[in-house]
């Protein structure tokens, strides 16, 4: 880790002379105030110590975290970065650790005086589960700021690190409200099994800190023209639905269990499908590359070419299929009986993942337009259109049957709902590949005349 030069060269910048001697100065100051006011009382101390550790080491540390990707971009030192022999794994560590570094001595020396305390105390509090959680708490905050100094770095219209501080600071506070009610020795039901409350959190946070981690080194991998695959993607969308299930699952019936463990598979894979086609690029050049590679039956350069939400809009399809299929009623009559009006469908699965991709083809028709700087900003408009507007001004000619056709919560029509989005979803996409043809069209004459 020592011979990291990511690391060293942040050591270095970080932990000069002056800050070494000033942050255990001032804490050591904060502290014995807080010791005199609370009359020699050891608690406030270390409730103290643990605030002191959220606001220096998580939401100090995760702003740090961003802007060393941040910086880098602007002071246009990134691309010899990139072209340094330093691969993305130690980059990875050079930067959650290096960038942080000052924040964990004083995260450090504030977890020390929180754990002698606590002890001292005699509290309730499970110092180590304390200290535990409040440590993957850091890194998960760190990994996350990577992540968005990462993202933001992409666009031209960059975050100001303002927002991301007011962020930090709003999430802290909505844990600390609930902070409080981990000490109270609650359990929590996963799978039918019962864990301590503060115990199951800390491990979860571990577990999606440990995640955070291995997405900053996959979003590295891609900065550095590192090849990589779906697997870590489709890996995190398993590891969603196997944790999220666990609080779901009827104890009752193995089938409700089932039914609720691939219902939360379709919600993860849509969820994630749409997350990831608005974070990756979605340019002519890259659709061209991709197509290429399946054209010349070279699986696995396209396996690495393929984007993420490629890879779990397939899934999606397979859980909605499965949810329709181990309904209550069987599939035909689902289709009979949705040309008369009814309360319910049990087509909705397959209605919301056709209506996700008339979407994700509409955020791609405008991806392709000669400037696609604002595509992301112009299909929320339509979107809105499409969602709201449109609905409202159907809804005044007091026809149901055009409004299901928009919406695809309506559950009035199901199959006229999915018919509707069947079409919308093929006309869009077709658009949107024309776009793409005249794009790359566009583009090979341009080359040529270069040429």
């Amino acid at each position: 880790m020592i011979d990291n030069p990511e690391l060293r060269r942040n050591i270095w910048l970080e932990l000069t002379p002056h800050r070494l001697a000033a942050m255990p100065a001032v804490l050591l100051l904060i502290f014995l105030c807080v010791f005199a006011l609370a009359e020699r009382n050891y608690t406030p101390v270390a409730w103290t110590a643990l605030g002191l550790f959220g606001v220096i080491t998580v939401i100090w540390g995760g702003r740090l975290s961003a802007d060393s990707v941040l910086d880098e971009f602007r002071d246009k030192t990134w691309d010899m970065q990139r072209m340094s022999a330093i691969g993305p794994w130690m980059l990875t560590w050079g930067k959650l650790i290096g960038a942080t570094i000052f924040a964990w001595y004083g995260g450090i020396i504030c977890l020390v005086v929180f754990f002698l305390n606590g002890l001292v105390g005699q509290s309730h509090i499970p110092v180590l589960a304390v200290l535990l959680l409040a440590v993957g708490t850091a890194l998960l905050s760190h990994g996350c700021g990577i992540l968005s100094g990462i993202l933001a770095a992409r666009n031209v219209r960059r975050p100001r690190p303002f927002a991301n501080s007011i962020f930090f600071v709003f999430v802290l506070l909505g844990f600390a409200g609930k902070l409080q009610n981990l000490f109270e020795h609650q359990l929590t039901d996963w799978y039918g099994l019962q864990f301590d409350r503060i115990w199951f959190i800390s491990i979860s946070v571990w577990l999606f800190a440990g995640w955070s981690i291995i997405g900053v080194y996959r979003l590295l991998c891609i900065e550095m023209q590192v090849r990589t695959t779906l697997i870590v993607w489709l890996g995190f969308c398993a590891f969603l639905t196997v944790y999220g299930a666990g609080f779901m699952v009827d104890q009752a019936l193995v089938h409700s269990r089932l039914t609720i463990f691939i219902g939360a598979g379709f919600f993860v894979a849509l969820t994630m499908t749409y997350l990831a086609v608005w974070l990756e690029r979605r340019d002519a050049i890259t659709i061209s590359r991709l197509v290429l590679q399946w054209k010349s039956a070279n699986l696995r350069r396209a396996l690495q070419e393929t984007p993420c939400w490629m890879g779990t809009a397939p899934m999606a399809l397979c859980f909605a299929l499965l949810l329709i299929l181990l309904s209550d009623e069987p599939l035909a009559g689902a289709f009979y009986s949705s040309f008369v009006q009814r309360n319910t469908s049990l087509l909705w699965p397959l209605k919301l993942w056709l209506f996700a991709m008339r979407d994700i083809a509409l955020l791609h028709f405008f991806s392709m337009s000669r400037s696609p700087g604002r595509a992301g900003w112009t299909t929320m408009v339509y979107l809105v259109v499409i969602y709201w507007l449109v609905p409202q001004l159907l809804s005044l000619t007091k026809v149901d049957l055009l409004i299901a056709l928009f919406v695809p919560w309506s559950g009035a029509y199901p199959a006229w709902e999915v018919i509707g989005a069947l079409v919308q979803a093929v006309v869009v996409g077709w658009l949107a590949l024309h776009r793409w043809q005249v794009r790359t069209a566009e583009i090979a004459q341009r080359s040529a005349t270069v040429i």
